[in-house]
């Protein structure tokens, strides 16, 4: 009976379709447009100057506040500030400490938080109706009494350090941070860079000061959604925010960027598989004429599936799988950016091919049908967006910040749908006509970037890097040969049979710290195991110099991947640094700088090492190489120090792991040499 029905359904579909003139065989078009109203809100102002924008929404009973403040990173002095500052609001406020806070606020689902970012800084709440007067008193609070606790400084401290540390090992976060600087200028405020420098130099009294400062009424406005009347909470919010005092306020106006050269600018990442790539111009504020054609470019070019680099880069060259391409829209500076992260082999074939387009549209006239699209696509997510109350309230904040009268927000899609493909050409031709290139990737692909103009490199600390490295009259024999002498010579090293490596360790991530402990047992030639045990998890590795295991907990898998076997094994070999010529490593010396003699090693599987070398005494004081994470390519790091003579070898008695945000720290190193070791200690149980 299911498949007559279906039958059914199917010729009524295509009488009716018939019947209605429609051709079966051609794409239908866009239904017509609805006609568009801007959602009603009200504006009214609080006794202490605080405007306050109120758009109801009666379908749940809840309510949401958005503070805006006029002061954001742009405005700090030091990189970090104003982040510092909003992350520190809920650390304490008023009579109430973090945990109170947060007991408080989690008790009855409500939510406090702010955040900084380029101009502005974000204060917010939420809570179902009922719950509304303890979520609004803690609101007022962090925004009147926030008390900066020393404590709460010292781990938020910590963990901006690890941020600091995760940014530097992504390509993507890199890129971003660069093309800020090309485009507006080396010091320009809204290029600055967080680092772990800056977060250190940050002082409580900094953090106050610039809360004493930005934080008032009259360099806010607020915005309310949710289940609420004008005049009623009008009454509430002066109550709980009459007495926040107004200040003196001097607006922060960015200045105008000072773009640095025209050229590529490169941070080397070795053994990265994969460049990020992108192409950055400095654009104009928001205000100017010619803004909204730019972003209809820059939507023309990223817009989804219907973009130009889309239909390039990834489906006639499969470069990549999602290409990119933005306007910034910030009220003074802004830039253009589009870019993807490409195969190293197809890295300059991935910017040509950018480069063409973005030809295009400053010379070709780009077809009324194609632009039409685009058109649609925006203007109809701009118009879906309206669903939700909080988009409108984001809408009124900014134009508020902007200076705009709210009729240019309401016009915008008339606007915006009356740009000619001329417009848009000239646009692009006046405003994005130098480009400059910024790739993050493997020292393999540089050699490939001159052609496209002079090449500025630049360290994972977005510092240009120091001239040409100085060269060293060794060869890698000669250096190696100076390296094991200063460990103790290859006839200690090769007396002992076993080593056994115990040592306390502490575990950072992102500010939270484990303790625990590790130890490593070696036997020649290439055994090894580890135990890395932190109470909250235990993982094992261990070798039996053929193959190769992991395990967390009792669980063993074995690996399979051939490169990180091959690493494996090798690491196993007790005192490796001095054997990597035995093991069948290729060593290539780069030259020296400052006090350490740097050193390319690739072993047998082709897995690129940075060795660091100290020039005086030939000991190994670090190793740098790039691992394959969850959120794609990091850097990891090991240092060294301490050195200490063990049976006539020297031992480093103190070890770092750098991994993104993750820092392990082994201090108290112990060794014991030449103790017996069971084979069954190799292989899982």
């Amino acid at each position: 009976m299911k498949r007559y029905i279906i039958l059914f359904t199917l010729i009524f579909g295509m009488h009716t379709a018939f019947g209605q003139g429609y051709n079966l065989g051609e794409k239908p078009g866009p239904l017509p447009a609805k006609e568009f109203a801007f959602p009603k809100y009200t504006e009214l102002f609080l006794s202490n100057g605080l405007k306050v924008f109120v758009i109801e929404d009666h379908e749940q009973p809840t309510v949401n506040l958005r503070l805006q403040i006029r002061g954001g990173e742009v405005s700090e002095s030091i990189p970090g500030t104003a982040a510092m500052v909003a992350e520190m609001l809920t650390k304490g406020a008023g009579k109430r400490d973090a945990l109170t806070i947060a007991k408080e606020l989690d008790g009855v689902g409500a939510g406090v938080s702010a955040s900084s970012s380029g101009d502005i800084t974000s204060v917010t709440g939420e809570s179902i109706l009922k719950h509304m007067p303890i979520m609004l008193e803690i609101f007022a609070d962090v925004l009147r009494s926030a008390t900066f606790p020393e404590d709460e400084f010292a781990k938020l401290k910590k963990q901006k350090m690890s941020e600091v540390k995760l940014e530097k090992a992504n390509a993507g976060s890199l890129l971003q941070s660069l093309s800020r600087k090309v485009a507006y200028g080396a010091n320009h405020p809204s290029a600055r860079h967080k680092s772990e420098a800056s977060y250190t130099s940050i002082t409580l009294d900094e953090l106050k000061k610039f809360y004493g400062t930005y934080y008032r009424p009259n360099n806010a406005t607020l915005a309310v959604v949710g289940d609420v009347k004008p005049e009623e909470i009008k009454a509430i919010l002066e109550k709980a925010l009459g007495a926040w005092e107004p200040g003196d306020v001097n607006e922060f106006r960015t200045p105008k960027p000072e773009p640095m050269a025209q050229g590529v600018y490169f941070i080397a990442r070795p053994s990265s598989v994969q460049s990020s790539t992108a192409l950055i111009a400095t654009a104009i504020p928001n205000n100017h004429p010619d803004f909204e054609a730019l972003r209809l470019a820059s939507n023309l070019m990223g817009a989804g599936f219907s973009g130009r680099l889309f239909k390039t880069l990834r489906e006639t060259y499969s470069y990549t799988y999602t290409p990119f391409a933005y306007l910034t829209s910030g009220r003074d500076v802004n830039r253009y950016i589009c870019g993807a992260d490409v195969r190293n082999s197809v890295t300059d074939s991935a910017i040509k091919v950018m480069q063409s387009e973005m030809a295009k549209l400053a010379n070709e006239a780009t077809s009324n049908d194609e632009l039409d699209l685009i058109k649609r696509f925006v203007i109809g997510q701009f118009k879906m967006n309206f669903e939700n109350s909080d988009y409108v309230a984001g809408l009124l904040l900014n134009a508020d910040y902007n200076n705009q009268p709210i009729s240019v927000v309401k016009e915008f899609p008339n606007r915006f749908n009356a740009i000619t493909p001329e417009q848009m050409k000239s646009a692009v031709t006046k405003h994005l006509a130098k480009q400059s290139i910024v790739v993050v990737g493997s020292p393999d692909v540089l050699e490939t970037l001159r052609q496209f103009g002079p090449v500025y490199e630049f360290t994972t600390e977005l510092e240009a890097k120091k001239a040409e490295s100085k060269k060293v009259d060794l060869t890698p024999e000669q250096l190696m040969e100076k390296h094991r002498a200063a460990l103790g010579g290859m006839e200690n090293i090769s007396k002992i049979s076993s080593l056994i490596t115990t040592g306390t360790a502490s575990f950072d991530m992102n500010g939270q710290e484990l303790r625990g402990n590790i130890t490593m047992k070696q036997k020649a030639p290439g055994k090894q195991v580890m135990v890395m045990d932190f109470k909250m998890f235990k993982q094992t590795t261990m070798t039996d110099g053929n193959q190769a295991w992991r395990m967390m907990g009792p669980q063993s898998e074995e690996v399979t991947d051939n490169a990180e076997k091959q690493e494996m094994i090798d690491e196993a070999h007790i005192a490796q640094s001095a054997r990597l010529i035995e093991l069948g490593y290729t060593l290539t010396i780069k030259g020296q700088e400052g006090s350490s003699i740097i050193v390319e090693s690739k072993n047998k599987a082709g897995e690129v090492q940075t060795m660091y070398f100290d020039a005086k005494t030939y000991l190994l004081n670090s190793v740098k190489e790039t691992a394959k994470g969850p959120q794609g390519d990091v850097e990891v790091s090991r240092l060294f120090g301490n050195y200490t003579d063990i049976g006539g070898v020297k031992f480093p008695s103190k070890m770092v792991i750098e991994q993104g945000p993750i820092v392990i720290s082994i201090d108290d190193i112990k060794y014991t040499v030449n103790q017996e070791i069971n084979d069954s200690e190799f292989k899982p149980e």
